[in-house]
């Protein structure tokens, strides 16, 4: 049997899903085009995908990705992944929370994969939706909810991704115990990698520049990241305006990731990325989060972005 979420179907929209994706794809920021493609294709498809089902999960992975968490979607999302956990035992009291930061090309993924081989744990990497710099409050309340969701069926819930480091104190505020571990790669090392995963030159994507900056490839995580404006989008596209550009975001994010540690210490652990491969180094992080795991050796997306992809979403 199909259950379907109870939500009136918006009247139809003046724009085609032809002209939403359109307008979507020139402009990340547009939220309101973005949750309204979102819900127009999840009316016209969300039969032909059971909930319960792994077409379903993908379904709404895609959409939260691409699209806005609506209340159609927070919604769908929601009553799916109850169906999904009614398959297993709940917990006799709710799990860890706890969560990876780092700048991106940290070592995040390699993170997730090093808790999940903790017993009885889920462990994603940037499951959508994404949480922007300046987050919007549906975000970070798809986000709570999802996690307290999980925390009743397992001991250790855990998500990484660049895009926590602003969400800290209301995660902080509805799950005191909460644990964070945060990356941090060597500088130059870290610039490097950034380059050679989002190029240089005119058309290719930086996020660090401001919106609708000319020379740039548009995309949808350009709202997660911050933007500078003392250079100007031209200098910005080249090798040494994007390398400074990049290098002054990461010295900004590794400093705001330091202050929040040094608020809350009981509830940080701040690791070198270049250590994570290290027996120690896991061993600290299962001392931090309370639970015993196994060591795995494995460094996952090196030169790639491949490995986080549907593998770490739930």
């Amino acid at each position: 049997m199909v259950v379907s979420v109870h939500s009136a179907q918006p009247a139809a929209s003046v724009m085609s899903i032809t002209q939403l994706v359109e307008v979507v794809t020139a402009n990340p920021y547009d939220h309101a085009s973005r949750g309204m493609l979102a819900d127009t294709v999840f009316y016209r498809e969300a039969e032909y995908h059971p909930v319960g089902s792994p077409a379903r999960s993908k379904f709404l992975l895609h959409w939260l990705t691409h699209g806005f968490p609506t209340p159609t979607l927070r919604a769908a999302y929601m009553q799916h992944l109850r169906a999904l956990l009614h398959r297993r035992p709940r917990q006799a009291r709710p799990g860890h929370v706890v969560l990876g930061l780092g700048t991106g090309r940290s070592g995040s993924t390699s993170l997730s994969h090093i808790m999940a081989g903790i017993p009885d744990s889920c462990a994603t990497h940037e499951n959508p939706p994404m949480i922007y710099w300046r987050p919007d409050p549906e975000q970070v309340a798809f986000h709570l909810e999802r996690l307290a969701l999980l925390r009743t069926h397992y001991a250790v819930v855990f998500d990484a991704a660049h895009w926590w480091l602003h969400a800290v104190d209301a995660v902080r505020a509805r799950f005191p115990d909460a644990r964070f571990i945060g990356l941090r790669r060597k500088l130059m090392s870290c610039v490097n990698s950034f380059v050679q995963i989002k190029g240089i030159g005119p058309g290719t994507c930086n996020h660090w520049l401001p919106p609708d900056s000319p020379l740039t490839a548009q995309t949808s995580w350009d709202p997660t990241y911050p933007s500078y404006n003392f250079l100007s989008p031209t200098k910005g596209q080249t090798e040494a305006g994007k390398r400074r550009l990049i290098e002054t975001y990461l010295r900004d994010y590794n400093a705001q990731m330091q202050t929040l540690a040094a608020e809350c210490p009981p509830g940080w652990l701040l690791l070198s990325t270049e250590t994570l491969h290290h027996r120690g180094t896991q061993q600290r992080i299962f001392d931090h989060v309370g639970v015993s795991g196994e060591f795995t050796a494995a460094r996952l997306n090196v030169g790639t972005v491949d490995d986080g992809d549907i593998g770490y979403k739930f």
